[in-house]
């Protein structure tokens, strides 16, 4: 945005200068054809009176006649081209991690030593939990995100099925190349074992300048209010979550 609106402001003072340039073209047109025709009159009214003399000061012979006569007709000008120049710059953006090494992550104390089943570094698990539709009698699975099979159970049950359940725990989904790239580009270093989750935390976390980090309080208060984030998660992005949750805990997040 910023290089399109320096780009309009270079070609609008060209454009204007275009335009100026036309008018005058126009006015001068508009003299010739003038000149012309009040040339063409008065040969036209000396010929009528036949007046040649020396003492005239419009030529009479045929011959010079015709020759003014042409060139004051030569009034073809033409196509007009005009050639605007414009200087256009595009800035690169130069965002890259300040902060040498891998970004600070919350502690495993302030999450109560939490690992998730899955992997990486957040605080949730992916789970298929097959469970039985009390309606139907029939069996169903659902794909769950929950701290562990306890919960991922309870779930279930929230959603109206009946135990017992089986639960199977699935692999974190791993960074994506895409992601990989522009943490590259960004300069983010990443920590071995990082699912997709943690690798875009690490991004936001630079592109948003919150690379400082998270207060213990505040990353138990984000864990225990069941936000699904990762422990590379910044400050600015937990308080963006947690706009989702009810005034008090959001409140509760935002003392902590």
């Amino acid at each position: 945005m910023p290089g399109f609106i320096l780009f309009l402001v270079l070609l609008i003072p060209s454009l204007i200068g275009v335009l100026v340039h036309y008018k005058r073209k126009e006015e001068a047109q508009k003299e010739h054809d003038k000149a012309l025709k009040n040339a063409e009159r008065k040969i036209e009214l000396q010929r009528q009176l036949g007046q040649h003399s020396n003492r005239s000061s419009v030529p009479t012979s045929p011959k010079l006649i015709k020759s003014d006569s042409r060139s004051l007709s030569s009034r073809d000008i033409g196509p007009v081209t005009f050639s605007i120049s414009a200087e256009y710059r595009v800035y690169k953006d130069e965002t890259r991690q300040r902060t040498p090494g891998v970004l600070s992550a919350m502690s495993l104390a302030s999450w109560d030593n939490y690992v998730s089943p899955s992997g990486g570094f957040v605080n949730y698990a992916r789970f298929d939990v097959i469970g039985k539709n009390p309606e139907t009698k029939r069996k169903n699975k659902r794909y769950i995100e929950a701290k562990d099979e306890a919960s991922a159970c309870r779930r279930m049950e929230e959603k109206g099925f009946i135990g017992p359940f089986e639960v199977t725990v699935l692999p974190i989904e791993p960074p994506t190349e895409r992601q990989l790239e522009y943490a590259k580009s960004l300069g983010a270093s990443i920590p071995e074992g990082a699912c997709k989750r943690d690798v875009s935390a690490i991004i936001t976390r630079i592109t948003e300048n919150d690379e400082g980090p998270v207060s213990a309080s505040k990353a138990r208060a984000a864990f225990e209010a069941d936000l699904k984030i990762s422990r590379y998660s910044g400050t600015h992005e937990i308080m963006s979550l947690a706009n989702s949750l009810p005034a008090d805990e959001f409140s509760k997040i935002l003392r902590a």
